[in-house]
């Protein structure tokens, strides 16, 4: 789906339906009251109601701030790609109003259809966002900003949701290559052995029963004449079947989650750099599998992490927090940051951010 601003007159849109927003005093006022009492519409938020008599779709919110338009085009976009409409667009008179617009149809409208044996046919190609103000200049970097970050969110959204098969750390490592090659970044990746020199035995710990080598992968974004330097850490659990703490089986599906934390920190660099921030931005994740086997880390085991601190593990399901512990140490030495943030699916009773990272990756925004 194409999403564009257009500086011109709405009755130069040439498209297939119109999508007007209205809070419950406008409908008072509104040309097509009576039509749109008779289908039962109140503009209620999030409430929608076609006119395709009119060519319109009409969408209800309780105001204009940013987060009632978003959560409504959200709706509308979903309702759109239901229909046989091929264009639409929506009269924009105020620019603050832009990101919520391109984020509620860009993500509102976000698919995962990669292993489906019958993807979906869209008929919705194009929506136009007029905007019929002086100051087009400025609107466009606002729009261009927004569809980077709506962008980024979808690239996110997209790794969380690939299969442990196909993604595990070393194809994590090719993926943060790739991303580095296109973007312009530095990129460091750690094998286990690159690990075991820098004492990251408390990480090693946990991928040592996986078929898969256990990768640490440094990204960088350097602009020049940066203001602020801030790390990002994310844990990148590509499964967890809990270790010989085992889960059950019903805890273990979507376990391809708890590397949420690291697709989150890969789309903030990809975002960051795209739009050209003033901000050096260091990228650490640690990509490990968390399986069972002879050599698995065991309860009752004594680890000792990066920093020299030992670890009882008392539950192979605490998994996180051993990856963290090396991955924070090694990072703070590493670059000396004003900021440093870590992003994790944890337990959200200790570590609130896991939430906002689940509802950044799987939320319908």
């Amino acid at each position: 789906m194409n999403i564009q601003l257009l500086n011109q007159n709405i009755s130069d849109a040439k498209t297939d339906i119109s999508l007007v927003y209205l809070t419950p005093s406008l409908l008072k006022k509104y040309k097509h009251t009576k039509a749109l009492k008779l289908a039962g519409f109140t503009a209620d938020q999030d409430s929608i109601s076609f006119l395709h008599d009119k060519n319109t779709l009409v969408c209800g919110v309780d105001s204009f701030n940013s987060d009632d338009i978003r959560s409504v085009s959200a709706v509308a976009i979903k309702a759109l790609k239901n229909t046989n409409y091929k264009s639409a667009n929506v009269l924009l008179t105020d620019k603050a109003l832009i990101p919520a617009l391109v984020e509620g149809f860009i993500l509102g409208g976000y698919t995962y259809e990669v292993y489906k044996s019958k993807k979906s046919k869209v008929a919705l190609k194009n929506i136009s966002l007029i905007y019929t103000e002086d100051d087009y200049k400025s609107a466009i970097k606002i729009f261009t900003d927004a569809v980077i970050v709506a962008d980024a969110t979808c690239f996110t959204r997209d790794i969380v949701n690939t299969t442990p098969d196909d993604l595990n750390p070393p194809s994590f490592a090719k993926l943060a290559k790739k991303l580095a090659k296109e973007n312009g970044l530095s990129c460091t990746i750690l094998d286990e052995k690159a690990l075991l020199k820098e004492n990251c035995t408390a990480m090693l710990a946990v991928g040592r029963a996986s078929c898969h080598e256990s990768k640490l992968i440094h990204l960088s974004y350097k602009p020049k004449n940066a203001r602020k330097k801030v790390n990002l850490i994310g844990k990148g659990l590509t499964y967890d079947s809990g270790g010989l703490s085992l889960k059950s089986g019903t805890s273990m599906v979507t376990m391809k989650m708890d590397k949420a934390g690291a697709c989150a920190v890969l789309g903030i660099i990809k975002a960051a750099s795209e739009m050209k921030l003033d901000v050096e931005i260091n990228v650490f994740i640690g990509a490990v599998e968390n399986m069972i086997g002879g050599n698995a880390y065991k309860p009752d085991d004594v680890l000792v992490s990066r920093s020299g601190k030992t670890i009882e593990v008392r539950n192979t399901d605490a998994e996180g927090r051993l990856v963290l512990a090396d991955v924070l140490d090694y990072a703070q030495d590493k670059v000396k940051a004003d900021y440093m943030f870590d992003f994790a699916t944890l337990d959200r009773c200790l570590y609130g951010s896991s939430w906002t990272v689940y509802n950044w990756c799987y939320g319908t925004l």
